[in-house]
């Protein structure tokens, strides 16, 4: 190992420059992995910060927008035995200015969920009037106070009051009336979803059971896995796998680029060295220690840039945007490991075509041309 780090110290800059393509490509394996498993955290901390037991969508729906449960839909959940609260949400998006993507929430003041959002300024919208509950990150974002007023899909809404979660998706969004997002979207008496809660008098089984049976066009789901459901979080997630191992194999292509130099400028050192005795296996462990320390430096540099940007995301300056919210607050132990292992397989097949190149150096043919 001294051997291989006296070969790098030799060539600073290329090491370090080398070490930061490496670094760029494990940090660009936490920071997209990461954003799409806080996606997911977020979207599955809604159920949870409401306390639902169970969600109900339409079967078949490929997202919560798509999901259209009517009237007839909620009074059935409403009269079968073992519910307590039947709370619908109507879901809304669209635009305004100061954002491309603003998430609507309609909510009934009669049911429970709206009377759980935390309300830190101004109070909650009245029943059937053009008033805004403002998400804290969309407050800031959009920079609107208590009393100004918003314009949504061409109507004027006065801003009653803002509310803090601590939860992404709900805090970069706004509460509006039940009836008042039905109108908005186009939605007659029907909603998106509806959160159970159950009595406890009845088993979960039981109840799940009795509704899907009364109602077959339903999908009744636990408020744990209800994310899960939807198979656009795996392609996320899947996807974001694919261009985070990308970007770590592009780095590993520059860490062999770097190796054929380096071995082609030290031929002679290593025909000297099997002259001497060292053995094909002994030059091959050389070289994957001078591949192993390079992606070691790397990935140290990965871990301290990667937290850094995760301190940026969180500033007053950009904190605020609606992506940055899904960031982890830190590059957790298991994703590191995680980057730490691909960066490592990555560079391992990288290493494949140098090292093939430094064991077949044969020492009477590059030591007779010196």
């Amino acid at each position: 190992m001294w051997l291989a780090l006296h070969g790098l110290r030799r060539h600073p800059r290329r090491t370090v420059l080398t070490a930061s393509g490496v670094a760029a490509g494990a940090c660009a394996y936490v920071l997209l992995v990461g954003s799409a498993q806080g996606l997911l955290r977020h979207f599955h901390a809604v159920t949870t910060f409401f306390g639902a037991d169970f969600v109900v969508e339409q079967a078949g729906a490929t997202s919560p927008w798509g999901s259209v449960l009517s009237e007839t839909d909620v009074r059935a959940m409403r009269s079968a035995r073992g519910i307590a609260h039947a709370s619908r949400i109507a879901l809304g998006k669209t635009r305004l200015i100061g954002t491309p993507y603003f998430l609507v929430f309609g909510l009934d003041p009669g049911e429970p969920l709206l009377a759980r959002m935390p309300v830190v300024a101004g109070r909650p919208p009245r029943p059937d009037a053009d008033e805004v509950l403002l998400g804290e990150q969309a407050a800031a974002r959009l920079r609107a106070g208590v009393m100004q007023t918003l314009d949504v899909r061409g109507r004027r809404f006065i801003v009653s009051g803002i509310y803090r979660t601590g939860h992404a998706v709900l805090d970069a969004g706004g509460i509006l009336d039940l009836t008042v997002t039905q109108r908005l979207f186009n939605l007659r008496d029907a909603v998106n979803l509806v959160f159970l809660e159950l009595t406890g008098d009845v088993g979960a089984r039981t109840v799940a059971g009795e509704l899907a049976r009364a109602r077959p066009g339903l999908e009744i789901m636990p408020a744990r896995v209800w994310g899960e459901s939807y198979g656009q979080f795996e392609l996320i997630d899947a996807f974001a796998h694919f261009l985070a191992g990308l970007a770590v194999l592009i780095a590993a292509f520059g860490v062999s680029n770097v190796l054929h130099m380096s071995i082609a400028e030290r031929s002679s050192e290593l025909a000297v060295l099997r002259a001497i005795g060292w053995t094909r296996q002994r030059v091959a462990a050389l070289v994957l220690a001078e591949s192993a320390a390079v992606v070691v430096l790397g990935v140290v540099m990965a871990f301290v840039v990667s937290e850094l940007l995760l301190v940026l995301a969180r500033s007053a300056a950009v904190g605020s945007t609606f992506t940055a919210t899904f960031l982890p607050p830190h590059v957790s132990a298991g994703l590191f490991a995680e980057a730490v292992a691909v960066s490592f397989i990555a560079a391992l097949l990288g290493a494949v075509a140098p090292l093939t190149r430094a064991i077949r150096i044969h020492p009477a043919t590059v030591l007779h041309g010196v």
